[in-house]
């Protein structure tokens, strides 16, 4: 592997920094720290973190996420000249770390609410960004994993752009997002086309912030992954779906290494980014007896974020 990966299992990860006045410096995580010092709810799920400038690119205009004691995993692309696609991804990762640090305790509707709070902070700063260094395109996906506090077998996915999210389950893959793209969108061989790959929603690209929501229920044994399209874009959905049967059950950076090195002969055309989760097979216990009260207030939370994220 090359010395510019970034690579972490069991702790914090994110993309390396980039040099610039105004954009959020990014500090390693508190929670950093080794697994034996750390004993979260969220320990049933481990992870590697991986990031490539890929082959083509000079510089990685991708950032990651990772936070396991708070159970919050994410992967952003950006857009832009220059630094820009940097810079914007970064504020989407930033944004989300620090409303989402130590939020553990929080109710499930809660953290919730929080990511779209991310989501509208970072679309503002990559505006006004944009607009006070004159760039006209600038822009950054994102897609977030976010565990639940009081359910250890439920998780939520949302996404705006065109970064994947991913269920490995009993031998079949399973994209969890579909792409917010002109080709994916129209359909019918669209994708193909010189505009197939246009974005159509993204943060930063406008004055919208909005975000699609999957509830997913966890399995032991399931392999989830957050990437960008230099990931999926280089390796064919069958290719991918076999690496997968052939690897999701043995060590889990092995199997990380395997994606990015596929990606990499696949041609590395783009940044490549990819987050691995994987769900142990001993779960913790479900929270203790709730409040009614606490349950209605993180349902309405919870309601609300999504209500806000629509289109």
């Amino acid at each position: 592997m090359s010395d510019e990966n970034v690579k972490e299992q069991g702790q914090a990860a994110e993309a390396p920094a980039v040099a610039a006045e105004d954009a959020p410096t990014q500090v390693p995580e508190a929670d950093a720290a080794p697994a034996a010092a750390v004993r979260s709810r969220f320990d049933c799920v481990e992870h590697v973190c991986l990031t490539h400038p890929g082959l083509v690119r000079e510089n990685n205009e991708d950032s990651l996420l990772g936070m396991p004691a708070d159970g919050v995993y994410a992967v952003a692309d950006g857009m832009g000249g220059g630094e820009a696609g940097e810079i914007a991804s970064r504020y989407v990762v930033h944004a989300l770390r620090r409303l989402l640090k130590d939020s553990e305790t929080e109710s499930p509707g809660e953290r919730k609410y929080r990511v779209l709070q991310g989501a509208k902070e970072a679309n503002k700063a990559i505006n006004q960004h944009a607009e006070e260094h004159r760039y006209q395109t600038m822009g950054s996906t994102m897609v977030c994993f976010l565990l639940d506090p009081w359910k250890s077998d439920r998780a939520w996915v949302s996404h705006v752009g065109d970064s994947r999210a991913y269920c490995f389950r009993e031998g079949e893959l399973f994209r969890l997002t579909q792409d917010h793209t002109v080709g994916a969108e129209l359909k019918g061989g669209a994708e193909n086309s010189a505009l197939g790959h246009v974005l159509t929603r993204a943060l930063g690209t406008a004055s919208s912030h909005e975000l699609e929501w999957s509830e997913l229920a966890l399995c032991p044994g399931d392999v989830f992954m957050l990437c960008s399209d230099g990931l999926y874009g280089m390796i064919p959905d069958p290719d991918l779906e076999k690496l997968f049967r052939e690897d999701a059950q043995g060590e889990l950076p092995l199997l990380a290494d395997l994606l990015l090195q596929r990606a990499l002969d696949g041609g590395g055309k783009d940044n490549i980014t990819l987050i691995l989760l994987r769900v142990k097979k001993e779960m913790p216990p479900d929270a203790e007896t709730l409040d009614p009260l606490d349950v209605e207030e993180s349902d309405h939370l919870s309601e609300m974020a999504e209500r806000e994220s629509q289109p």
